[in-house]
């Protein structure tokens, strides 16, 4: 997905940010979770995804489509409804 994503960033410009150590932390642990019977995303648990620039994501840069905000770094991540 990585290198999907490194690759077609310069033609199609659809990432704002990309935090390719942060996503192989996370597959990781969703590996090692899997693999321990842990699975805590029920069938989703590992699929890759991506948040819109417009929610609030603790640690990386979230500039909600703006150069006003493109150094905002929030610490805490935007609160999302149950489903």
């Amino acid at each position: 997905m990585l290198a999907r994503a490194d690759k077609l960033q310069p033609v199609l410009n659809c990432f704002i940010t990309l935090v390719p150590e942060q996503a192989l932390a996370a597959a990781k642990q969703a590996e090692d979770d899997g693999d321990a019977g842990r699975a805590r995303s029920g069938l989703l648990h590992g699929i890759p995804f991506a948040a819109k620039d417009l929610v609030n994501t603790a640690g990386v840069r979230t500039t909600f489509g703006s150069l006003l905000h493109e150094d905002n770094v929030p610490k805490e991540d935007a609160v999302a409804p149950p489903a």
